[in-house]
């Protein structure tokens, strides 16, 4: 839908551009224009990621799509649940993924190759490594 989408950016951009918008402290500056539009999308995105939680939840309760545990429940795999003339809803799940449950895996190798469990978690320790640590990004008004 480019006619929505068109329409959400007009709209987004006039209120940058146009003098009846939203009036940036910092217009002066070239640093301030970028953060004052980089906070605006930033708001803009939390708007929208909190209206469409909502909207989604009222989605299931007015009975058009079912809970997400049901289209889980399916298995991997894409599935159209619901319609209209001019939307279809998508549900698409993916293969679960496998994670390593330490504890389980130490005490079935301990007991297995009869090693001693102090020896096991040291051996545990000296293998892991640290993975990439996540980054944040926000700009916050003063």
């Amino acid at each position: 839908m480019g006619i929505v989408r068109d329409k959400i950016l007009e709209t987004a951009h006039a209120l940058v551009d146009s003098p009846a918008g939203v009036r940036n402290p910092d217009r002066r500056s070239n640093v301030g224009r970028v953060l004052f539009e980089l906070y605006l999308w930033q708001e803009l995105g939390k708007e929208a990621e909190d209206q469409l939680k909502s909207l989604w939840a009222k989605a299931v309760e007015e009975g058009l799509i079912k809970e997400d545990d049901h289209y889980r429940n399916l298995g991997p795999g894409e599935t159209i649940a619901g319609e209209s003339d001019s939307f279809s809803v998508l549900m698409k799940v993916s293969k679960a993924r496998k994670s390593l449950d330490k504890e389980a895996f130490l005490s079935a190798v301990a007991k297995k190759a009869k090693i001693a469990r102090p020896a096991l978690d040291e051996l545990w320790e000296s293998c892991s490594k640290e993975g990439r640590a996540s980054l944040s990004k926000r700009v916050l008004e003063v």
